[in-house]
């Protein structure tokens, strides 16, 4: 039910998006030229009014000045029923940084365990591998919890799955550092620093968080191998072997037989 609630009634829990203070001023400029066009969502829990969703709606407003905001009420409603409906609002949303999707869907999933704990038997590899330290092993996902979500986006379950996969990955204080960064949005980039180790993860975040680049942190923290010569030249080899047609693979074959018994020739054979 829709209704007009005091601002300074409505308490704001923990969430798991960080509130952006130029898209709350975006917003206001929208909200004051034009008013309130979706209202925020709250529920009733144990004599406490909570909001749900909307919550840079919500500072927009009061940064004008409104005393009251248009809400729908929902009533009462439980923790985990209202961290769902915020996560699935967010989810739909286009202007979510890929760090920012794959926190809400790991969280989306850790609730819906709860909720629905008989399809835990469902994650792939079970609890075990999702708490591997590194990306490939955290690569797991509960395909009816994936498909289900795959209906409310345009997410592919497989992507899902993926997501969740970085989120479990990724060091916690690393992650926090990483959000606040320019790189939230870079999904090969997290990928890559979700597979190091997590003190190394937490090198990298701070080194980008203090202003250097990717590439640069990444170097620091893992510095390149050396490179070997002999390595690089197989592999050249083959790539041009791959590329080469049928007649010159053959005089390939030839000319390097020839070479060889060459080279046979010139090393001086035991007497028996």
């Amino acid at each position: 039910m829709i209704q007009e609630i005091k601002i300074s009634d409505i308490a704001v829990p923990q969430r798991l998006r960080n509130i952006d203070a130029d898209w709350v001023k975006v917003l206001a400029a929208s909200i004051a030229a034009n008013g309130l066009q979706q209202p925020v969502t709250v529920r009733r829990r144990e004599g406490r009014l909570l909001l749900v969703v909307g919550e840079h709606r919500l500072e927009a407003c009061r940064s004008l000045g409104w005393s009251v905001i248009a809400a729908d009420d929902l009533g009462e409603v439980d923790d985990d029923t209202a961290r769902i409906l915020e996560i699935d609002e967010n989810l739909v949303r286009r202007d979510l940084s890929a760090l920012d999707r794959a926190v809400f869907l790991a969280e989306r999933q850790a609730v819906w365990l709860r909720l629905y704990p008989e399809t835990a038997e469902h994650v792939a590899g079970g609890k075990g591998k999702a708490a591997a330290a590194n990306f490939a092993a955290a690569y797991i996902g509960m395909p009816s919890f994936a498909e289900a979500v795959a209906e409310k986006t345009d997410l592919k379950p497989r992507s899902i799955r993926g997501y969740i996969a970085l989120a479990r990955a990724l060091d916690p204080q690393a992650r926090e550092q990483l959000g606040r960064s320019g790189i939230a949005d870079n999904a090969s980039a997290l990928k890559r620093i979700a597979a190091l180790g997590g003190s190394q993860q937490r090198q990298v975040a701070a080194l980008i968080a203090g202003g250097t680049r990717f590439a640069d942190a990444l170097a620091q923290v893992v510095p390149a191998a050396p490179r070997d010569p002999v390595a690089d030249q197989t592999a050249a080899l083959l790539t041009a072997w791959g590329r080469a047609g049928g007649a010159a693979r053959a005089r390939f074959l030839t000319s390097i037989g020839a070479a060889i018994g060459a080279q046979d020739s010139a090393i001086p054979q035991e007497r028996e």
